[in-house]
């Protein structure tokens, strides 16, 4: 969950950046993949109220799941204050999140309204899609849009278009376990040799690929509407 500092921040670092990616390396080869966009967004929300918001969410999934909770955040200030964040949502608890996340938008005291909370579906991330399109196209797109608060040096090397997303106080992004990415255990999962194929050797300076993706907005559907 976010863990907002004190000091202020224009960019994103390049260490961040490719934490993030291997966060979601390692969720996809821990059967965890990232397969929700969730937006959290009102006006004059604080960082303390979206870290409570996040609390909630994720106490919420380890303990429906019994695992910890698979995500990537960041924190954007372009007009205002707002979360990005990739999750794992398993489809069984998606009704159960849409209801609860009203009452955690009530006792965080942020106003609810129609476009406050949204969540979508990544592209390629059901479980009958490619997982080679879903890294290469769904996961590794939308990466690229909820990073690209980094500064210009860091984007090239991901393939990110980096647009500036104002200053934020503390820390801009968090993300889940990936402490054990390189480790022999982890390397000897079968999704790892899946994750090699799509995104390059994890141990090497060209692991995540700079090809561009097409863009897959025009491809997600508001799971909220449906």
């Amino acid at each position: 969950m976010p863990n907002i500092g004190k000091t202020p921040n224009s960019f994103l670092s390049n260490h961040q950046v490719e934490t993030c990616f291997k966060s979601s390396g390692h969720a996809f080869v821990s059967q965890r993949h990232l397969n929700t966009y969730m937006v959290l967004s009102a006006n004059s929300v604080s960082s303390t109220q979206l870290r409570d918001f996040n609390h909630h969410m994720v106490e919420f999934l380890r303990y429906s799941t019994g695992n910890p909770a698979s995500y990537v955040y960041t924190l954007e200030n372009d007009t205002h204050l707002h979360l990005n964040q990739l999750l794992h949502l398993p489809d069984a608890l998606l009704t159960d999140f849409t209801s609860l996340s009203r009452g955690w938008l009530a006792q965080c005291q942020i106003p609810s309204e129609d476009k406050t909370l949204k969540h979508f579906p990544i592209a390629h991330s059901g479980s009958d899609a490619d997982p080679i399109l879903y890294l290469k196209v769904g996961l590794l797109n939308r990466l690229r849009y909820i990073l690209k608060g980094c500064d210009a040096s860091t984007a090239s090397g991901f393939g990110i278009n980096a647009k500036p997303q104002g200053i934020v106080a503390g820390k801009r992004c968090g993300c889940s376990q990936s402490s054990q990415f390189l480790s022999p255990e982890f390397q000897s999962h079968a999704r790892y040799a899946t994750l090699k194929i799509a995104w390059g050797d994890p141990h090497s300076r060209t692991f995540i690929p700079i090809f561009p993706v097409p863009e897959i907005r025009s491809q997600v559907h508001d799971r909220t509407q449906s």
